[in-house]
């Protein structure tokens, strides 16, 4: 079935906000908050990862998540942009930007924690999807690069995460040659939509469908996968069975709303706690917590 947009969203740059209670907010963040948190992407050494020095036996091996914060600073940070135009803030994006687009793999490939360990002689690209989280810092990226295109007009961070789309476009579907995978944890999904919104690139939303369609599907993909590591599965390969406006209190279900399923099976093994989780999200429905 051909997918159909029913709602447009107001692009951010759109809106603007003059009032006592979130402009106060919007500039402490702007002045406050966003010069904070590159301070300790520095002092953390998330952004000297970027460079791809680390050699294994030296301290502080880059993490699995650590380019999910780099990008949700530049999120942010163009957000701020777009309010108001701050060159020395501008100038600090191009920055980052540049150091992510020389960290780029020849195939398109950008997770520093995999490069790093893949030069140390580790092929672990693609492995652990369930637990190791390369798509869903993708999709931070991704979100990031549409969110810095649309405040500045400037593709380059856009360009290296078109080029990372498509890697994992190549590199995930139902082709002969590709894996039939999905993230563990929700997230590149969405922003699959926001690129392809930002570059009209059907073959994004394409992406972002196969990944929903596909949990679910036997046999279960992170059951093999785990099996390929020695471990065991876990609830995040259920299908989501049903879909309505529920919003869900567990982080994972509350992007696709796996959780209902999940809850049906926890039911089954553990009535009481199912009823006790039921029960907080149909106050959360209700907006009492």
């Amino acid at each position: 079935m051909p997918l159909k947009q029913l709602l447009t969203p107001l692009p951010f740059t759109q809106v603007q906000l003059h009032d006592a209670f979130w402009a106060p907010r919007m500039l402490a963040n702007r002045s406050a908050t966003l010069p904070a948190e590159y301070a300790q992407l520095e002092s953390t050494g998330r952004l000297a990862a970027l460079e791809l020095a680390w050699q294994p036996g030296a301290g502080n091996p880059p993490h699995i998540f650590w380019d999910s914060d780099i990008a949700k600073w530049i999120e942010a940070a163009a957000y701020a942009l777009a309010a108001q135009f701050d060159a020395q803030l501008d100038a600090q994006l191009d920055a980052v930007i540049a150091r992510l687009a020389r960290a780029q793999q020849p195939d398109g490939y950008l997770n520093t924690h995999f490069i790093v360990t893949e030069r140390a002689g580790l092929q672990r690209r693609w492995t652990n999807l369930r637990d190791s989280h390369e798509l869903y810092c993708a999709g931070h990226l991704i979100e990031a690069a549409v969110a810095h295109f649309e405040a500045t007009g400037k593709r380059t961070l856009l360009d290296v995460m078109c080029r990372y789309a498509d890697c994992i476009d190549r590199s995930f579907g139902r082709g002969a040659q590709q894996q039939r995978g999905y993230p563990g944890h929700e997230e590149i999904e969405l922003a699959l939509v926001k690129l392809h919104r930002a570059t009209g690139e059907a073959r994004y939303l394409a992406l972002a469908r196969y990944f929903i369609d596909e949990r679910g599907q036997q046999p279960h993909y992170f059951d093999g996968e785990a099996r390929a590591r020695g471990g065991f599965a876990a609830w995040p390969h259920l299908r989501v069975l049903a879909r309505g406006c529920l919003h869900l209190v567990m982080v994972n279900a509350g992007f696709d709303r796996n959780g209902l399923k999940f809850l049906d099976q926890l039911h089954k093994a553990l009535p009481w706690v199912a009823v006790c989780l039921a029960g907080r999200l149909v106050a959360h429905q209700n907006s009492t917590i």
